[in-house]
């Protein structure tokens, strides 16, 4: 059973890492991002994650209101026949399954069942007590929560079977279908805030509503509604509302060393969580003994854009990177001057390759970044 999960997201480059790792240990096989009119490093956060999972990005700068639902129809529409089932959730939700080891396997009771969509509850958390955003884990800093039985724990968030006629809303929680949605007891569900209970059987989202008093103030606060209108302040009293922190709780406990190792095996350890961060998490991993071109191929263009980005903070460079970045684009080009027709194209490429080797072993910042604006000029002729 494939699972996706569709997203929208905005300026959350920093938990981005956190966000994907954890839903690929929870049995997400496929990401859908579509990242709305973000200004921070959220493109080259998901071109190295590109790496490690399988993601489909989508970078949007539409400036109208609920925007949400255009992109949930849009996935949907294109893509709703890649996967058996999709998650619509946002970037402070982390869904996973309470009794099973993935959310496939703890959908697989509902298979069979007459159904086209699973509504699953909040578990609303507050700030912890944190007024500056601590480095770290989102779902480790904030272990503090509403009680269950609290008003907002009752809204749901959709799991929609896949290969169907779906309508995205009326709102974020809830689709139109055609056999309706059901919470994990088969209550029926026609609205994002029911009338029921929460329960947490079989699958639960831990919603980080609030984080730090610093990230709502600096983020937040001024960041916009994508499922009602982008011009959105929230109060002060929003905070107020949501800061709940009434039970610590250890439902994710027996993650944190599995996801621990999950962000380090993909390179954002020294980076999860921290607002004043450097570029050490963009570093790219380069191997000049991959086979497929295109691999090769998204190596160049990560690294190109890590030693641009490198040299703008005049920070220096790693001589023994900037060696394997011309390895890299060697072996991108022994495979391209077989697949290129265009001998103007081959001839130049060739001759750049060569002034990458020079300038890395009698290394000149000023000739580098002359190499890097011929090699972006070059590369558009492949993407």
């Amino acid at each position: 059973m494939r699972v996706g999960i569709v997203t929208i997201q905005k300026n959350r480059a920093l938990w981005i890492p956190e966000w994907i790792a954890f839903h690929h240990l929870a049995g997400i096989e496929r990401f859908y991002f579509y990242a709305h009119n973000c200004t921070d490093e959220t493109t080259e956060v998901l071109q190295k994650l590109a790496h490690f999972y399988d993601i489909k990005v989508f970078a949007m700068n539409l400036d109208q209101d609920r925007v949400q639902l255009h992109v949930y129809k849009h996935a949907y529409d294109n893509f709703g026949h890649e996967c058996d089932w999709f998650a619509f959730i946002d970037c402070d939700e982390f869904l996973f399954p309470v009794a099973d080891p993935t959310i496939g396997k703890a959908l697989e009771r509902f298979t069979y069942e007459k159904v086209s969509a699973i509504g699953v509850y909040w578990s609303c958390f507050g700030s912890s007590g944190h007024i500056n955003e601590p480095a770290g884990l989102i779902t480790k800093n904030y272990r503090y929560r509403r009680s269950f039985d609290a008003l907002p724990n009752r809204h749901v968030k959709s799991i929609v079977r896949g290969r169907q006629v779906v309508e995205a809303g009326p709102n974020a929680h809830i689709f139109n279908t055609l056999y309706g949605t059901v919470d994990e007891n088969f209550r029926s569900i026609n609205k994002g805030l029911t009338d029921y209970d929460p329960t947490y059987q079989y699958l639960r989202i831990n919603h980080y509503i609030c984080q730090s008093v610093e990230y709502f103030r600096k983020i937040k606060q001024r960041s916009g509604a994508a499922d009602a209108s982008l011009a959105r302040v929230r109060p002060d009293a929003y905070w107020a509302e949501h800061d709940h922190n009434d039970v610590f709780d250890d439902s994710l406990e027996a993650w944190y060393p599995k996801l621990e190792a999950e962000i380090e095996r993909i390179g954002f350890s020294e980076f999860a969580g921290q607002i004043a961060g450097g570029l050490r998490w963009l570093e790219p991993v380069l191997s000049p003994d991959a086979d497929d071109p295109t691999e090769l191929l998204k190596q160049i263009l990560n690294a190109t854009t890590y030693f641009e980005k490198k040299l703008e903070a005049g920070e220096e460079l790693d001589k023994a990177l900037v060696n394997e970045y011309y390895k890299v684009q060697k072996a991108f080009y022994k495979k391209m001057k077989t697949t290129t027709d265009n001998e103007n194209l081959v001839l130049g490429y060739g001759k750049m390759v060569e002034l990458i080797g020079l300038v890395g072993r009698e290394f000149d910042a000023e000739k580098f970044k002359q190499v890097l604006a011929m090699a972006n000029q070059y590369l558009k002729a492949f993407t």
